[in-house]
C-alpha cells in the first residue's frame, strides 16, 4: 500500500510539473504575441494592413439588426469601432494591449462605447448564449476547445 501511495504522490507532482510547464509556455507564447502585435499594429509605421472595416462583416451586418457583438482579437479595433458606429453593443479582447488603448482612444474621440479586456483565447469568458455576432477575423488558427466555446457563446440564431 505504501508503495501505491508513494506512486500516485509521484503521479500527481508530475502532472503538475507538466500542467506547471505548459502554462509557462503558454505565457511566454502570449507575451510574444503580445510584442508583435502591439508593434505591428502600434509602432512600426511601415507594417501595412487594412484599417478598413473588413468587407465581409460589413456585408454581412447590413443584412441583419444591432445587438450584441464580441471582437475576438479585435487589434486596433477597426472592426469593433465600425460596429460601434452602427449601434452595436460592442466588447472585444486582445493580447496587444497597445492596440486595444489605440481603439479605445479612437472610440473616445468619436464617442462611441466600447467594452474591452486585455486576455488570451485561454483567459476570457466567452460566456453561453451571450452574443448576437461573434468576430474572428485575422486573428490565427483555431485550436483546443475555442470553436465549441464560440458557438457556445452565441446566442440562438447568433
Amino acid at each position: 500500500m505504501r508503495q501505491y501511495s508513494i506512486f500516485v504522490i509521484l503521479l500527481v507532482f508530475s502532472c503538475s510539473l507538466i500542467v506547471a510547464q505548459t502554462t509557462d509556455e503558454i505565457k511566454e507564447r502570449n507575451e510574444r504575441i503580445r510584442k508583435r502585435w502591439n508593434r505591428s499594429l502600434v509602432s512600426d509605421s511601415t507594417y501595412t494592413f487594412n484599417k478598413e472595416v473588413n468587407n465581409l462583416l460589413k456585408q454581412t451586418t447590413e443584412a441583419i439588426n444591432p445587438g450584441k457583438a464580441l471582437c475576438v482579437a479585435m487589434g486596433q479595433g477597426r472592426n469593433a469601432l465600425y460596429l460601434a458606429r452602427n449601434n452595436w453593443e460592442v466588447s472585444g479582447f486582445d493580447l496587444a494591449d497597445e492596440a486595444v488603448a489605440f481603439a479605445m482612444a479612437q472610440a473616445e474621440k468619436e464617442q462611441l462605447t466600447l467594452n474591452t479586456e486585455i486576455a488570451s483565447f485561454y483567459d476570457y469568458d466567452f460566456g453561453a448564449e451571450k452574443w448576437d455576432l461573434i468576430t474572428w477575423l485575422y486573428g490565427g488558427c483555431l485550436d483546443g476547445d475555442f470553436a465549441a466555446k464560440i458557438t457556445a457563446a452565441l446566442k440562438p440564431g447568433g
